[in-house]
């Protein structure tokens, strides 16, 4: 599984009840006025140790993930936006989808309105440092 998959599987086990969307919010109509997007963005270097023949082997990701939360109504996108918070802040040590994640962050706190979409619908955002175990 990819970063933005493990982290909509978090949210949807977390209790978040709308469409939850890898990369953009999908064209509208037939798409739903409330729903987030799970984006995936370059990190930090990974984490390494000295392995065999003096190769460096990767061991742990530093990544980053930014989660949308949309609605027509500012309230509801904010509150939304806030819940995906509660969910992902502080998640230490936890096997998602067979991946181990050491811990996520939230980088900023609360959720902070990102702008509006051409159909007036608004965004608010936030960003996650993201420490798991290497994937290659």
């Amino acid at each position: 599984m990819t970063l933005e998959a493990d982290i909509r599987d978090t949210l949807i086990s977390g209790g978040i009840t709308d469409p939850v969307y890898i990369g953009e919010f999908p064209p509208t109509p037939p798409a739903l006025d409330t729903a987030f997007a799970v984006i995936g963005y370059p990190g930090l270097p990974p984490t390494h140790t000295l392995g065999a023949a003096a190769r460096m082997t990767s061991f742990m990701e530093e990544a980053r993930v930014q989660v949308n939360a949309r609605s027509s109504d500012t309230l509801t996108a904010q509150t939304r936006a806030d819940a995906a918070i509660v969910v992902l802040d502080g998640i230490v040590q936890t096997q998602i989808n067979g991946l181990m994640y050491h811990t996520i962050e939230a980088l900023q706190r609360p959720a902070f309105r990102l702008m509006r979409d051409d159909n007036n619908r608004v965004i608010f955002t936030s960003n996650f440092a993201v420490r798991r175990a290497a994937t290659s």
